[in-house]
């Protein structure tokens, strides 16, 4: 076979151009950076004998010490390690997974991790290697930042401020840059989960362009489990605590959840798209919004939470909780048997009870209380038991067991309502 010159120089080329804006347009450009793993996830997937993808990483590497070196960046060899821990070696992780067929949640736990160690073991051998001059550095700079914006900002309300307003807001400068400096771990691993989102979604979305892979498991299905709306509340709720710890942990929480479910809003909207048919022309205004107001993630993620209640693509069956299958029924037996289209009454919201069963499943012992919480959920009680099976999993569980999966007769069999 020969080697495949033309798409290998294809790779380096996009993946090497799209780096560098991060060392041109820092602002811009480290949204444009998270697109430089693409080629080379394609490239590993289309020539996996070859090692293609690995070659243009390395190859990539080379050219971004070259090319930094030219822009006389002072520290070139930096550049490659950034490129190699947030482009490189995520890309070879999402298409090692993408090859065994991994769920995309998965995909993006592990690229973000890997993202996050690297990165996090650079940053502490720089530390090491200076003594702590690193990040007295990057205190100082973020010290400077607050300023620049907090200036700013007075200079732009001169009309509205009073003498004390100005020194009351100013006299708030050292807890901002405080409380800025216990959030960036937030910063950073929102940074490694979005990265690893468009990873994973841009390539998928293009090798389904190519017929690669089978539509409808493309980016426009990704959901993530229902419970984990409670995460988001639970740290909303850290909010609300006095505690400056508390609330700065509930922050980061809230970072990374909202990350998250940026993701599943940016789902929604490519289902929306693609079923009306926009042209390539739309991706290209909406992502310059993006670039110019990154705020626009913080809508997406609202989009995203309220699609637990409101279900805007459909793709819930009657199991529900994050997955896309289309419900199950069981025989007298209580063997299940799957469906594939749902019921015009098998949707039901995520957050709510459904039947209360002592022992036997069939024993309705408050009735309906609601709706489905997903699944069930067990109060243990010491010198009770009983021996359940859930919906796709047998087990004996002690205690007083709660179920929410509703159960109805249809054509002679017990079918589970969510």
């Amino acid at each position: 076979m020969p080697f495949p010159a033309a798409p290998f120089l294809s790779a380096v080329s996009f993946s090497s151009a799209l780096f560098l804006s991060l060392l041109t347009f820092p602002r811009m450009g480290i949204f444009v950076a998270m697109f430089a793993g693409v080629p080379v996830v394609l490239a590993q997937l289309r020539y996996p004998a070859l090692l293609l993808g690995t070659g243009a990483m390395v190859t990539s590497g080379g050219l971004v010490f070259l090319l930094a070196s030219l822009l006389k960046n002072p520290m070139p060899g930096l550049s490659v390690l950034l490129y190699v821990g947030l482009c490189g070696l995520p890309a070879l992780v999402v298409a090692a997974a993408l090859q065994r067929g991994t769920k995309s949640l998965w995909i993006i736990l592990l690229a973000a991790t890997q993202i996050l160690v690297f990165l996090g073991g650079v940053g502490f051998l720089l530390y090491e290697r200076t003594s702590g001059e690193l990040w007295t550095a990057v205190s100082k700079a973020v010290h400077q930042a607050v300023l620049l914006v907090m200036n700013t900002a007075i200079q732009n309300a001169q009309s509205t401020l009073t003498p004390d307003d100005k020194t009351r807001l100013l006299a708030l400068e050292p807890m901002i840059y405080k409380t800025f400096l216990a959030l960036i771990p937030g910063l950073f691993a929102s940074l490694g989960l979005l990265t690893a989102m468009v990873l994973w979604g841009t390539t998928t979305a293009l090798r389904e362009k190519t017929g690669e892979v089978v539509r409808g498991t493309g980016p426009e299905t990704f959901l993530l489990p229902d419970p984990l709306v409670f995460g988001f509340i639970a740290s909303l709720a850290l909010l609300l605590v006095p505690s400056l710890d508390v609330r700065i942990f509930g922050t980061n929480l809230l970072m990374l959840l909202g990350t998250l479910y940026s993701g599943q809003g940016v789902a929604i909207l490519v289902n929306y798209i693609r079923k009306r048919g926009f042209g390539l022309w739309f991706w290209f205004v909406a992502g310059f919004f993006i670039l110019l107001q990154p705020l626009f993630l913080a809508i997406f993620a609202l989009v995203g939470i309220l699609d637990v209640w409101v279900d805007f693509r459909g793709v819930r069956g009657s199991t529900g909780g994050g997955k896309n299958d289309s419900g199950r029924r069981v025989d007298n037996g209580g063997n299940p048997k799957d469906v594939s289209g749902p019921t015009n009454d098998s949707h039901r919201d995520a957050l709510s009870f459904g039947l209360l069963c002592l022992g036997d499943r069939e024993a309705h012992f408050l009735g309906t209380c609601g709706r489905r919480f997903r699944q069930y959920c067990s109060i243990w009680i010491p010198g009770h038991g009983c021996s359940s099976r859930g919906a796709g999993l047998d087990s004996g569980w002690p205690g007083l067991l709660v179920w929410s999966d509703l159960l109805r007769k249809e054509n002679g069999q017990r079918r589970y309502l969510p």
